[in-house]
């Protein structure tokens, strides 16, 4: 151990340096960083590199990673996951949290999703609503499509459909119509329920005869769906269809809608279940037979009524005013009747048996076979019919489906003994239809008869009860309806 004394600036010795260690510690220390300077100088450098490669895979890579998805979601403009990302806790803390972030928005979003497709969608067909058909009209109408068709379609007779089936039924039969619109049209066009018993297609860039063929196709499918025709009892569920097209009938799409129903509408007083393209002169010929139209739909609702009071009187038979005027229909498609003959047909079908409300319900209601009296008791239905209806209908074709049904070809039918063409074809219409039903019911004293042997009834007293020509194309129409609905 050793000292020395060092002076400062102003010549004082107070100052004192000690030397603890000998000057070979010293020696033997410099010596030995001389000698492993450059070992320790590597080691260095490679615990640098190493902390700085750990750095980085467990800072900067993952940051890097997740700054790269952040803006592929950001250009992209979605929500995802990020996963397998490695690095620090706290790297990975805070990617758990987006994570959570973004499982927030997405249910958000998915709500927010649902909101805005229940705003626009109808519960009962899941078709677009009212509401977004005016949305879309619009949005279209501002793209100066090159064409833009709207076809607006009404189930016929709908109330009456309710009325005697029941809403249950009447929201089957708009679910399965929705079904069937949904399934029909291609891209490009959209569906809606309009309102009640109306839907609407809007079809975007297509001709006018390519819409003509969509809703010709759209119609013939509602009549031919067994799942649709099988909800009223046979009774044939149809529509009657109105189309118009830019830029054919207007300058503005907002505007076809008003024109596609008052083409509907003209349909439905021509007969109904067909399709009509708007033209100018609907609207002159809608304003002329105006009144005709009211006086015949409120004559079609009261035989409706009527038919209904006939068929509840007579529960054997169940509907059967309504399924000899469905297969009246059927022969008068058959046979090509003109749209106002198939309308008195359906009115003359519907009363055919009204007169029997006249008839004791002794009678009948009897279970058994009918006496010869009471027989010539139920004879007088044609003429009671007649006797009732002919203070509320002037048509004589009508008339005649009530009083002349029971007319047999040879001549040995009631009440007047006409025979051949001499009997009205209506009559002799009702005559087949009413003969086909009666057999192919139950009765009390017998089960109700087969198709096939019906048919050959049919076939038997062809040219003797029935008129020989009208025969086969009535065996032909069921025959092709039982098919569509099979």
């Amino acid at each position: 151990m050793g000292q020395r004394s060092i002076t400062d600036i102003s010549g004082r010795t107070d100052i004192r340096l000690y030397i603890t260690q000998s000057r070979d510690v010293f020696t033997s220390t410099m010596k030995l960083l001389k000698t492993n300077g450059k070992s320790f100088l590597f080691i260095s450098i490679g615990i640098i590199l190493l902390l700085s490669y750990l750095l980085k895979n467990i800072i900067v890579n993952p940051i890097l990673s997740l700054e790269n998805k952040l803006s592929s979601m950001a250009k992209f403009k979605n929500l995802e996951y990020i996963n397998n990302v490695k690095g620090s806790h706290e790297i990975k803390s805070l990617i758990n949290s987006f994570n959570s972030l973004v499982e927030s928005l997405t249910a958000k979003e998915h709500e927010n999703h649902l909101l805005k497709k229940q705003t626009s969608t109808d519960d009962l067909t899941s078709l677009h609503n009212h509401r977004y058909f005016h949305q879309i009209i619009k949005h279209k109408s501002d793209l100066n499509l090159d064409s833009l068709a709207v076809i607006f379609m009404d189930i016929d007779k709908f109330k009456v459909i309710n009325d005697t089936h029941g809403h249950v039924v009447g929201d089957r039969i708009l679910k399965i119509m929705g079904k069937i619109i949904k399934e029909s049209i291609s891209d490009g066009s959209y569906a809606f329920r309009y309102g009640g018993e109306e839907f609407v297609v809007l079809a975007e860039n297509v001709t006018l005869n390519d819409a003509y063929i969509l809703a010709e196709n759209l119609r013939s499918k509602i009549i031919k769906s067994s799942e649709l025709q099988s909800q009223c009892d046979g009774l044939p569920v149809t529509v009657s269809v109105g189309l118009a097209a830019y830029p054919e009938h207007a300058k503005k799409g907002e505007n076809l809608l008003e024109m596609a129903d008052r083409a509907m509408y003209f349909a439905k007083q021509n007969g109904r279940n067909q399709t009509y393209i708007y033209n100018e002169n609907i609207e002159v010929i809608l304003k002329q037979n105006m009144g005709d139209f009211r006086k015949k739909e409120v004559l079609l609702d009261s035989a409706l009524a009527f038919a209904a009071a006939i068929d509840a009187k007579d529960h054997y038979t169940g509907k059967h005013s309504e399924m000899v005027t469905k297969f009246s229909l059927l022969l008068a498609e058959k046979i090509d009747l003109s749209d106002e003959e198939k309308y008195l047909l359906r009115i003359g079908a519907l009363l055919h048996d009204c007169g029997k409300i006249g008839i004791p319900d002794n009678i009948i209601g009897n279970p058994g076979k009918l006496s010869s009296e009471e027989f010539e008791i139920i004879k007088k239905h044609t003429v009671l019919g007649n006797t009732i209806l002919k203070y509320i209908i002037e048509d004589n074709t009508v008339m005649s489906c009530v009083r002349s049904h029971h007319e047999k070809w040879n001549g040995s039918g009631y009440p007047d003994a006409l025979s051949g063409e001499n009997i009205p074809l209506l009559a002799r219409i009702v005559s087949l239809s009413d003969a086909f039903h009666a057999m192919t019911s139950d009765r009390p004293y017998r089960k109700a008869f087969t198709t096939d042997a019906a048919f050959s009834e049919l076939r038997k007293y062809s040219g003797t009860q029935f008129d020989p020509s009208l025969v086969e194309k009535f065996i032909e129409a069921v025959q092709e309806s039982y098919q569509i609905a099979s």
